[in-house]
């Protein structure tokens, strides 16, 4: 009930006195003013930590992938080879393709991306273990099934 009549007040200040009018004016462009500089901060904040290492910086090694009661359970180790952050945040791109029984092109049936908070400090490495839902849940290949993986982005300290 306050802040209604608080917004009450408001108005009617605004309605009655030119002076109050201005100094609402001047308020609003200085709010607006910090909002917009806050954001664009954040963001320029948000592309530095994810420029500070490069994908290729970053290995999945010992990737596993296997069905766990309509799940897969994705686990691995991630190599952080910067030389100097730490890694605290991984984007991977997990592919399901179909390959044939010999040599020969695979096709990807089914694609996903996974996203882990991880703490790995640089030259260090840390192993994963995550149970996850791909979209498209059906993964039935022709011929021999192979998982591929990618870092899609990284995120530091």
């Amino acid at each position: 009930m306050l802040w209604w009549w608080i917004l009450v007040a408001i108005v009617i200040a605004l309605l009655a006195s030119a002076g109050f009018r201005k100094f609402a004016l001047v308020m609003l462009l200085v709010f607006l003013a910090l909002a917009t500089t806050i954001t664009v901060l954040n963001h320029y904040e948000d592309q530095v930590e994810r420029s500070r290492i490069a994908t290729d910086e970053v290995q999945l090694t010992d990737v596993s992938v296997t069905l766990i009661a309509g799940n897969y359970n994705v686990a691995g180790r991630i190599n952080n080879n910067s030389g100097e952050f730490t890694l605290t945040r991984l984007g991977i791109d997990l592919l399901a393709q179909d390959c044939p029984p010999a040599d020969g092109e695979c096709v990807t049936i089914a694609e996903h991306t996974l996203e882990f908070l991880v703490e790995v400090p640089p030259g260090q490495a840390r192993d994963f273990d995550r149970v996850t839902r791909l979209r498209d849940s059906q993964v039935n290949p022709k011929g021999r099934l192979q998982w591929r993986q990618g870092v899609l982005f990284t995120e530091s300290e």
